[in-house]
């Protein structure tokens, strides 16, 4: 069997399952850049009701709060690929894979502050941007979603109740 052939049982039997949302197709082949050696880099959307966004956000300021900075530190890491997840989804756009993330940001600009020093800030204190993504979310119309987590805003910074 190809790659060609998985891939399409592959979407076949996720959009059979009721428990899939939707397929994200990215990398080269939504760009349009796929070459004879790319691979089909899909994202299942599932209707399990998890939040990843919220919990990873929450969860940095959680254990901060509970005086355990290293577990603070790796939810700090784990955080990083949903705020760049989420910045480019609010711009309509599909996040690149790291190693292309500069090169995408110079290439194909987003607004400010979202600029091509983006990876140097995301990887040096990527807390200090969730507010900046919040209020990204409220000029998107998204701010019943944030006003959605209820008590837990005020764990983060003050600014993203702005």
């Amino acid at each position: 069997m190809t790659a060609s052939e998985d891939y399409a049982r592959f979407v076949q039997a996720a959009t059979a399952d009721p428990g899939v949302l939707g397929l994200v197709l990215t990398g080269s082949h939504a760009r349009g850049t796929a070459t004879a050696h790319s691979d089909h880099d899909v994202v299942l959307v599932a209707a399990d009701g998890h939040e990843p966004r919220r919990t990873a956000t929450l969860d940095v300021a959680k254990s901060r709060r509970d005086g355990d900075p290293v577990a603070a530190r790796l939810d700090e890491a784990e955080s990083t690929s949903w705020l760049l997840t989420t910045v480019f989804a609010l711009h309509g756009r599909l996040r690149p894979y790291n190693k292309c993330l500069r090169w995408e940001l110079e290439t194909y600009p987003l607004e400010a502050p979202w600029d091509a020093t983006l990876p140097e800030r995301v990887a040096a204190d990527p807390v200090s941007l969730f507010p900046a993504v919040a209020r990204l979310a409220r000029e998107r119309g998204l701010g019943d979603v944030l006003d959605g987590w209820g008590d837990d805003l005020a764990l983060l910074p003050p600014l993203i109740l702005a």
